[in-house]
């Protein structure tokens, strides 16, 4: 039986409000968070805690905090301003009437997502490759790792740098030669390498996303993701040029894929910031914030 909490703390400023939940034994895999302009929901079995709020918030702009005893949630505001007061009054059949319309509204922008996408699928041209013409190629494959030829080489110091390169590789956790068929799809690979990023393994990931982008090269989440490992390792010409990638990737602009191009701005203004290009971080500062309005 679901329990439903009462308790809570809650402050303001201008731009946001930050609700305290008190719940104990909160499992982070088990905790749902459900937001619209005026309603939230957190549900931790066998805890429910739903407000009504007084004003309209930025829903995609919700995080939840998870601490020791308590969950926070900060909210952003849809208009500067402070409010008189958190909840707006509404009485058990007004509630059941507030989740009915975000059903309804739920139900609404998933029809027109999915218009967008059927009238872009068929809008774009089915590519129609040349005939090829016939022939023989003779080829051989070497099984030389390094680019340098066998008799400029240094058999054993080379033998050494390889296995130095392939015990990093395990160290990391991943190594693309383990992984089995199932394991080669691209959003697993995505999958694993977010989950090496969470862990902080930057290297795991890296290895994780550009093995992705061999079995998906256009698949612009992989290049978002690749650009902000790249990003903490400190390599910002490379997460740069990555982030450039899935802006290409993330073209045309529409509202499915803004907060992803918004996030590839972001980075890449990151990365610019770093290297001292302050004219081009800050227009793309400017150009994600622009998105996320």
């Amino acid at each position: 039986m679901p329990i439903f909490v009462r308790n809570y703390d809650w402050k303001q400023s201008t731009e946001k409000i930050h609700i305290s939940v008190p719940l104990k034994d909160v499992q982070k895999s088990k905790l749902h968070l459900f937001t619209s302009k005026k309603y939230i929901k957190l549900n931790s079995p066998p805890y429910i805690f739903e407000l009504v709020l007084n004003g309209p918030v930025q829903s995609n702009k919700s995080k939840c905090i998870i601490k020791k005893g308590e969950v926070i949630l900060e909210l952003t505001k849809e208009e500067p301003g402070l409010w008189a007061q958190l909840l707006e009054i509404v009485d058990q059949k007004e509630l059941v009437d507030v989740k009915k319309e975000i059903i309804e509204e739920g139900r609404k922008i998933a029809a027109d997502e999915k218009k967008i996408r059927e009238k872009n699928e068929v809008s774009l041209p089915v590519p129609v490759p040349f005939p090829r013409s016939e022939g023989v190629i003779t080829f051989s494959f070497t099984p030389r790792v390094l680019p340098t030829p066998k008799r400029e080489s240094k058999s054993l110091e080379e033998e050494e740098w390889l296995k130095k390169q392939a015990d990093a590789m395990k160290c990391s956790g991943f190594v693309a030669a383990d992984l089995s068929e199932e394991e080669k799809d691209p959003m697993w690979l995505l999958n694993k390498g977010m989950s090496f990023f969470k862990n902080a393994n930057y290297l795991g990931a890296l290895n994780a996303f550009e093995y992705a982008i061999k079995m998906s090269p256009k698949m612009a989440e992989i290049y978002v993701r690749l650009a902000e490992t790249l990003l903490k390792l400190e390599r910002y010409p490379k997460a740069i040029d990555k982030a450039t990638i899935a802006i290409e990737l993330l073209t045309p602009v529409v509202r499915q894929n803004q907060n992803l191009r918004a996030e590839a701005f972001r980075i890449r203004g990151k990365a610019y910031d770093s290297i001292g290009e302050r004219r081009r971080s800050t227009a793309d500062y400017r150009e994600s914030e622009l998105l996320l309005k």
